[in-house]
């Protein structure tokens, strides 16, 4: 027997066009809509909501798996057959809550396509494998999954779900219709507030969606035990709602948010400052004359020309700087067939994009955090009343601190600062950040005297008309942090060449994009981790200033109260501990050299057991608790690495200070340097220090050569001493040595 779609084996619901019995696929012809049968590869329900029309869901069965298998493959059947006994009872046989509607199946389609995925990629052959432990596993590969997939664009799916004719993304477009409804600042794990746009969008909303569906097939046992399918064996995630499971997986978010990969983030910043160095001057000239000459426009005439005979001439007239020999860096204004007034203000959205990149790249501030700066000008310094100069604590250098009320989350603002920049004490030359904060306060000046006084108050302002520059207040508006990530974002497009950027499984996503997967919540964590590690592709004055910074963090010279950035810096340090040990402990780390190397290999047995037979999830977190408990801290000094907590009393610079005690869990700063710290017990030597052993290796061996040919060589044996130390280094760190042997000594 045959049955048409004017007969189906199980009517739909008149309101929601869904079916509302049982079902037994066996061999019949079974249609689960008025337009698909149960055999189909998509599903399509046409529901219909009061003021709404008719809404189209299409749920595509045929998705592709990570293998390039099919969920319609034979050896995924079992799994088929039960997810779509499942969605199926949702709708016809739901045993808890709420008669569903059809509107909603594309989200929950969605959530379960995400589960199904995982499921085959972890080897789950059916919902009864689903317990505790595995809605952990699942509850860690969303907070991952989100943390390295910045860009939704980037991670398109050609199956899945779809609503109104329109596929949803591998990210899924009722994610980010969730999140919309739910973008309110949240408090992370480390109890700071968290703006979803600084992280792309994220928010407890996002994670909802995904984990609903275990909920539901937990809900759903007795009726998958009636249909002959193994229900979930307990409910998920230990019993906790999936509200609060999606809260705790928001707060988890930040922390797990990569930093920008080095090739990005050094190709953004040395972009930035170049196009601050070069533009600066010419564009604050252009603005401030253009508004000297239009004038103050009468109140009773918001809507006068702005493009006046005069201004218009200006513009055209202006010529840009040249350096000695070189080209203007830019052709006259509307010398090429375009507006003046929309050149000008393409490249003055373009300075402060740069102003903002160099100020959150070298603080680590949140865009919240820059919208808060308030403008002015300090008449004794002269510098934006924003900033304010105290000496460290040793003297030797000058901190820049920013300055700003903080207002979201707090029951009254509270006054917070930042380090913004760090130079030797009395260098009359201002640090590039700085001067980027500078470039802000007198590019804007012009528009905050435009703006209404509540609105001008503010260091960035919002040029508030498409085109062009406003003629009046209503055209200048408060700070948007929206536009400031987007104007990241276009300033990366633009300014970044890409091609010069290496293709890896790190940088792919943002080659791909060019830069539209940048998160600005990125740059706190990058922030750390070049307070570190500076980076010999940064232009000489970006790696200068972080030396500068690296020196106030790590010698307790900041003092600021800024203590959310020290946390994050500090908490960067840990994962690079815990990463150290892991990496030992796995076999996984690059060449190293030092006594500690050596008392590590001694160790591995007993480190093995601390992680073995875990994930790399779960090994990192088990490493990261076994350091924190033990306050284990890796601190970079240049020539190589120590931990001091490991063994505190055999640390070399207390003992020549004089200042040993078991509770020391740093070094002695004012004692370190290398002829110290490579005798100790506790120091490593690995790739990353190459350069400076390199540089060392040949500044020594010169000076040596030089002596030795005039037949003073006894007398800088030390240079030689030292010459072949920085030899024994390199070539246990599989270093090439530079030629200098040769040309003195061949």
């Amino acid at each position: 027997m045959t049955y048409s779609r004017r007969n189906p084996l199980y009517p739909a619901i008149a309101e929601d066009a869904l079916p509302t019995a049982g079902v037994n696929a066996s061999d019949k012809i079974i249609w689960v809509s008025k337009v698909s049968r149960w055999t189909d590869r998509k599903w399509v329900f046409d529901g219909k909501l009061v003021g709404a029309g008719t809404t189209t869901v299409t749920c595509i069965w045929d998705f592709r798996l990570h293998d390039g298998t099919s969920l319609f493959d034979p050896q995924h059947s079992r799994l088929l057959n039960e997810a779509q006994h499942f969605f199926w009872s949702l709708y016809s046989e739901r045993r808890v809550g709420r008669q569903l509607k059809s509107t909603g199946a594309g989200s929950i389609f969605s959530g379960l396509r995400r589960l199904l995925k995982w499921m085959v990629e972890h080897n789950y052959a059916g919902f009864d494998e689903l317990n505790n432990r595995a809605s952990a596993r699942f509850c860690d590969l969303l907070v991952d999954f989100y943390a390295m997939k910045a860009d939704d664009n980037d991670f398109t799916d050609d199956s899945g779900s779809l609503g109104n004719g329109t596929e949803l993304d591998e990210f899924d477009q009722d994610d980010a219709e969730v999140s919309g409804n739910d973008s309110s600042e949240f408090l992370s794990g480390d109890g700071e507030s968290v703006d979803p746009g600084d992280i792309g969008g994220v928010s407890p909303g996002t994670f909802r969606n995904s984990l609903s569906v275990w909920r539901y097939l937990w809900e759903q046992r007795f009726a998958m035990s009636k249909l002959g399918i193994g229900p979930m064996p307990e409910a998920p995630f230990f019993g906790r709602s999936v509200n609060k499971v999606s809260v705790e997986l928001a707060t988890k978010l930040p922390a797990r948010i990569p930093a920008l990969p080095d090739a990005v983030a050094i190709s953004l910043m040395n972009a930035a400052h170049e196009f601050i160095a070069m533009t600066a001057d010419d564009l604050i000239e252009l603005v401030n004359g253009l508004y000297q000459i239009r004038g103050t426009i009468p109140e009773n005439k918001p809507d006068a020309p702005s493009d006046t005979p005069e201004v218009s001439a200006f513009l055209r007239n202006f010529r840009f700087s040249a350096i000695e020999g070189a080209l203007p860096w830019h052709h006259p204004l509307g010398s090429r067939g375009s507006s003046a007034f929309d050149e000008l203000r393409r490249l003055v959205d373009e300075l402060v994009d740069a102003c903002v990149i160099t100020a959150q790249g070298e603080t680590g501030m949140r865009i919240s955090e820059l919208s808060a700066l308030l403008a002015g000008v300090n008449e004794q310094t002269g510098l934006p009343s924003c900033i304010t100069v105290r000496p460290s604590k040793t003297g030797m250098l000058d901190l820049y601190y920013l300055n700003s009320k903080l207002t979201k989350l707090r029951p009254a603002p509270v006054n917070e600062e930042w380090l913004l920049a760090a130079a030797p004490r009395g260098t009359t030359e201002l640090p590039d950040a700085v001067q980027a904060v500078a470039v802000l306060e007198r590019l804007l000046a012009p528009l905050r005297a435009l703006a209404d006084p509540e609105i001008g108050q503010y260091l960035i302002i919002t040029i508030g008309v498409p085109r062009g520059f406003p003629i009046s207040r209503s055209g200048v508006t408060e700070p948007n942090n929206h536009l400031l990530r987007l104007g990241q974002k276009s300033f990366a497009r633009s300014f970044v060449d890409w091609h010069e950027i290496p293709m890896t499984e790190e940088t792919r996503p943002y080659k791909k994009s060019r830069g539209n997967c940048i998160r600005t919540h990125q740059w706190r964590k990058t922030y750390a981790q070049y307070v570190f590690q500076v980076d010999k592709r940064m232009l000489p004055a970006i790696a200068r200033q972080f030396k500068h910074l690296s020196l106030a963090m790590t010698e307790g010279a900041y003092v600021g109260t800024s203590a959310s950035l020290i946390t994050g810096v500090a908490e960067f340090n840990r994962n690079l501990t815990s990463d150290f040990f892991l990496s030992r402990v796995r076999g996984t780390s690059s060449k190293q050299e030092g006594r500690l190397a050596k008392l590590m290999d001694q160790y591995l047995p007993e480190l093995r057991k601390i992680v073995e037979g875990m994930d790399d999830n779960e090994a990192r977190g088990t490493m990261d608790t076994w350091c924190r408990n033990r306050d284990m801290k890796i601190f970079f000094h240049g020539y190589g690495q120590c931990i001091p907590a490991i063994a505190p009393l055999q640390a070399q610079c207390h003992k020549r200070a004089q200042t040993v005690h078991w509770a020391n869990k740093a070094p002695n700063f004012a004692h370190r340097e290398p002829s110290i710290c490579t005798g100790c017990y506790l120091f490593v030597a690995g790739e990353q220090n190459i350069d400076y052993w390199t540089k060392r290796y040949v500044d020594n061996k010169v000076i040596w050569l030089k002596a030795n040919a005039t037949g003073q060589g006894n007398e800088f044996r030390v240079a030689k001493i030292r010459a072949d130390q920085a030899k024994g280094y390199l070539l246990s760190l599989g270093a090439t040595l530079p030629e200098l042997e040769m040309t003195y000594e061949g």
